[in-house]
């Protein structure tokens, strides 16, 4: 069943690798000889191949990006967000005649697109297999890879969350390094008295604390450590 891969795609170390062992199981489950995972690129508004089984370049350069206004499967499935099976390529009045040439000169006559959209609504790419002959998979084939989708796109959300959360940590531990940085050129001032002598004045360790705080977060705002200005204990 599809749900027991939760944990082991969960342990990828990678999303690549989460992609793969994705679409490993899909052409098994489908006995299909290919295959790709396309993930949505949101600043371009394309679908972009991230990994694939069994074609050769022209086809995945015709493909390596593909719009919702394409006459493709998979761009069906985009725009419906939801499963498109293509019975016959040679007879499909929604492929291009160019898309159709491609697609056949690859060896395929079929394809199934499933969207791959998280148990919460978020769309991470496109799940495809391909087949050599006319072909319809069954309910059961398609509901399979459906829920197989469903499982990969939750464990890319969590493994992407986790990536964000290390970022998150690693950039405050910067932030706070840098803090230090500046507060250890005011420790220590050396201030004038009024009688010419010299007296070493030394920081007041609360009014450290709260300024590293301000430091850390406006560093974290986006502030350049290198711009900000010194301030030296009143």
């Amino acid at each position: 069943m599809p749900h027991g891969l939760t944990g082991p795609l969960r342990s990828r170390n990678t999303v690549l690798t989460v992609f793969d062992v994705v679409l490993d199981r899909s052409l098994e489950l489908a006995h299909a000889a290919f295959g790709n995972i396309q993930v949505m690129n949101w600043q371009t508004g394309c679908l972009e191949i991230a990994t694939q089984r069994g074609f050769q370049h022209e086809f995945l350069k015709f493909f390596q990006r593909v719009r919702a206004d394409d006459q493709s499967a998979c761009a069906q499935a985009l725009r419906a967000r939801d499963q498109v099976i293509i019975e016959d390529v040679a007879t499909d009045k929604e492929f291009s005649p160019l898309s159709r040439e491609i697609v056949l000169n690859a060896g395929v006559r079929a394809v199934q697109s499933t969207p791959m959209i998280s148990s919460r609504g978020a769309f991470i790419g496109m799940l495809s297999t391909h087949y050599t002959h006319a072909h319809v998979p069954s309910l059961h084939e398609m509901a399979t890879i459906n829920a197989l989708a469903q499982v990969a796109a939750n464990a890319i959300i969590t493994k992407r969350a986790r990536e964000n959360e290390s970022r998150a940590i690693e950039k405050t531990l910067q932030a706070i390094q840098s803090s230090r940085d500046l507060l250890a050129r005011v420790d220590g001032v050396v201030c004038p008295t009024k009688d010419g002598g010299l007296l070493s004045c030394g920081p007041d360790p609360h009014d450290l604390t709260r300024r590293a705080a301000s430091y850390v977060d406006r560093i974290l705002k986006g502030e350049k450590p290198a711009d900000m200005p010194v301030q030296a204990q009143n």
